[in-house]
């Protein structure tokens, strides 16, 4: 309950920062971004578990080494093996939130980026059950490489660290905390347009 206050007040307080350092940012010398990621993994362990990543970014420059902006991701796991654990079942998931990237050199191509999603929400399934629900954070950590393909055009790839937290569970109305994980190490592809 009062994780549930706290993620409330700090999502709004994170909306309003991010709009106001947005705005304040834009200069004559701004940089306009679109980043995509992709990322597709099929593991061959025992769940036989696949999973889909898309990562989109649009953002501004604030100065030559840092871009701030907005993140989106839509995950998706499926499982081939069915499960009658939620923890283990297929799900899908959209989580929003703000999204920091420091660059390392002069050419803007190495980058680290840090990004938090007080929204994270999407639905689960189990075998022989009807679909929950679920509310809760992630975090995204991102080791990037992208060289130039044209002037305005980037191609690379990066290392990720993902994190899903689940806090919230719903089913048939009813509602149930809960504290599950989902923690993810993974490369993918990546594209970025920079106006």
């Amino acid at each position: 309950m009062v994780w549930e206050k706290f993620k409330r007040i700090t999502s709004k307080k994170m909306i309003v920062l991010s709009l106001f350092l947005f705005s304040f940012s834009l200069s004559a010398e701004s940089d306009f971004w679109f980043q995509q990621g992709y990322q597709f993994h099929q593991s061959s362990d025992v769940d036989n578990e696949s999973l889909i990543f898309n990562d989109t970014f649009i953002g501004i420059s604030i100065s030559h080494y840092f871009v701030f902006g907005q993140n989106i991701i839509y995950s998706t796991r499926t499982n081939t093996k069915e499960s009658t654990d939620y923890n283990k079942g297929d799900y899908s998931i959209l989580e929003l939130g703000p999204r920091l990237m420091l660059f390392f050199n002069e050419e803007r191509n190495l980058s680290l980026s840090i990004n938090y999603n007080p929204y994270c929400k999407g639905i689960r399934k189990k075998v022989g059950s009807v679909n929950q629900d679920v509310d809760g954070s992630s975090i995204n950590i991102n080791l990037g490489l992208q060289l130039s393909f044209t002037e305005k055009i980037y191609l690379g790839a990066s290392l990720n660290y993902h994190k899903i937290m689940l806090t919230t569970g719903k089913v048939s109305g009813t509602e149930t905390s809960i504290s599950d994980n989902y923690s993810y190490l993974f490369p993918a592809i990546e594209f970025s347009l920079r106006i």
